[in-house]
């Protein structure tokens, strides 16, 4: 099994916010494109542009708290135009990140079988 942290975010976009949504997720993805140790961030979007997706893979926890630094100054600004329905961790991850993460009421996926390349 890897050290590496995965977590994904499903959310909702908020009516009449969608430019708005654009507008930070372009931001959220220019910041964790400059960040040492994120090595997916990628979002999708369903047909009626109402409900996103997005996958995040970080190499470690130092990683994840790095984003969580980046994300944290953008924040307000996401939530403002749209609202995280679910927030699932699939990794093991330390008691200081999931201290960080907690107001985002994640659930727990612990790594059970498997292999990454």
């Amino acid at each position: 099994m890897s050290n590496n942290i995965i977590w994904t975010v499903d959310g909702k976009i908020k009516d009449g916010q969608k430019e708005a949504f654009d507008a930070v997720m372009k931001d959220l993805i220019d910041a964790s494109r400059q960040e040492q140790g994120t090595m997916n961030y990628e979002w999708t979007i369903a047909e009626d542009q109402t409900s996103f997706h997005v996958h995040e893979r970080y190499r470690d926890v130092e990683s994840a708290m790095i984003h969580l630094g980046s994300f944290g100054k953008l924040a307000e600004r996401f939530l403002e135009a749209s609202e995280i329905t679910r927030f699932v961790v699939y990794s093991n991850i330390t008691d200081d990140l999931q201290e960080a993460i907690t107001g985002l009421n994640p659930e727990y996926m612990k790594p059970f079988g498997g292999f990454t390349i």
